[in-house]
């Protein structure tokens, strides 16, 4: 007996019900890609395509997701993962390369000597990437404004904040 054998998955093939939700996300992420899971599920709900965004039916979503994509309905590139960077240490071809860069990048810290910093600070990555791409944005990049994406609930940036002050 070969207990190494690969086998596929058999059984009944796909449901009607997931078969148009996965057209559905194919629309919706045709339409907003890049676009994380939870995003095609807020799209899905507001469509009245799923009951709610409890758990058990976000499970679903990113389940089908996975495979539309494994299937090729929908290209891997525009489900994208905020909690997930891919993370590569900077080369440059020469030490000349690598000081123009660092000329490029410097920036004089206007904030070093004022009594009150500015931080913009946002439970959700999205909202941060909306604000850079923002008029506010060029405003923040040459006051040397800071931005963080911080993934906790809104309770305890409410005491953070209270504390900081």
């Amino acid at each position: 007996m070969d207990y190494f054998e690969t086998c596929s998955k058999k059984g009944r093939g796909m449901a009607q019900r997931s078969l148009e939700l996965i057209e559905a996300m194919c629309a919706v992420t045709r339409d907003a890609h890049p676009i994380t899971g939870r995003g095609v599920g807020y799209k899905l709900f507001t469509r009245g395509l799923i009951g709610s965004m409890a758990k058990s039916e976000m499970q679903r979503v990113y389940r089908l997701l996975r495979e539309a994509r494994e299937r090729g309905q929908i290209p891997w590139e525009w489900i994208v993962d905020e909690t997930r960077a891919f993370e590569r240490r900077a080369t440059w071809d020469d030490p000349a390369h690598y000081a123009e860069c660092v000329a490029r990048s410097y920036r004089r810290d206007f904030w070093n000597q004022q009594p009150v910093r500015v931080e913009v600070w946002s439970e959700k990555g999205p909202c941060v990437v909306c604000l850079r791409r923002s008029s506010i944005a060029t405003l923040s990049a040459s006051a040397c404004c800071t931005d963080l994406t911080a993934r906790r609930r809104s309770t305890t940036l409410r005491r953070m904040a209270t504390a900081a002050n």
